[in-house]
């Protein structure tokens, strides 16, 4: 007789890490930009198992509807034997066994369907995804079409911008961290005449820093340095 303790799984790991990326030698960049991508995580088949009770392996009780298992064919009542060829002791190690893997990750999965075995190879799913901002170099894609002039390079005590075109309405300013991390913000009006403004930076630490400006939703990012 078989008896099962359901443990509702929508299959889910990973924990996400941060949530701004920057890219590689940005400090050799003349034109950094900000932009965001989507992140996958959380290795996800898409079944509902269940231990066999004084039995091996692992039984399928549901499969979810448009997951990885319902696309390639795993059905309810399937007992899953083996993860890229690891034999499954009980839901715990299976559990532990997709939590190694990775979204888009290829996983084997043979099964026992009334005798018969058979073996499955797909791409997992993902459980969750999560939009994060990238700092990266456009050099190669276009120079910045407002121009922008920050002094001194390096800067000490103050932070000093210049723009050359006259803008009229808001500005926003960022200063952030090569992490993307906002350390200070400040909005000012522009009534159509050429904008400058300075930053108090004298408590920041010495390192590269960013200064995103945005206007009528319009970002643009200049990389400074503090002495």
């Amino acid at each position: 007789m078989r008896r099962s303790i359901v443990i509702y799984i929508s299959l889910l790991f990973c924990f996400l890490f941060t949530k701004t990326t920057k890219a590689q030698n940005i400090k050799d960049c003349k034109h950094p930009c900000e932009k965001t991508r989507t992140i996958k995580y959380g290795a996800f088949i898409g079944v509902k198992i269940a231990d066999i009770l004084n039995a091996k392996n692992v039984l399928v009780q549901d499969v979810v509807p448009n997951t990885a298992a319902f696309t390639f064919g795993i059905q309810a009542n399937d007992v899953i034997t083996h993860i890229n060829g690891i034999e499954m002791q009980h839901t715990a190690h299976l559990l532990s066994e997709i939590a190694k893997l990775q979204p888009g990750q290829e996983v084997q999965v043979n099964i026992l369907r009334q005798g018969t075995s058979k073996e499955f190879n797909f791409p997992l799913g993902a459980q969750f995804s999560k939009t994060i901002s990238i700092i990266e170099c456009c050099d190669s894609i276009s120079d910045q079409m407002l121009e922008i002039a920050l002094s001194p390079i390096p800067a000490k005590e103050f932070l000093y911008i210049n723009m050359n075109d006259k803008i009229n309405g808001e500005i926003q300013l960022y200063l952030l961290n090569p992490n993307g991390e906002i350390l200070f913000s400040k909005r000012k009006m522009s009534n159509g005449e050429k904008f400058k403004d300075q930053i108090d930076i004298r408590t920041f630490k010495s390192g590269t820093y960013f200064l995103k400006i945005v206007i009528d939703k319009q970002h643009y990012l200049k990389r400074f340095t503090k002495e």
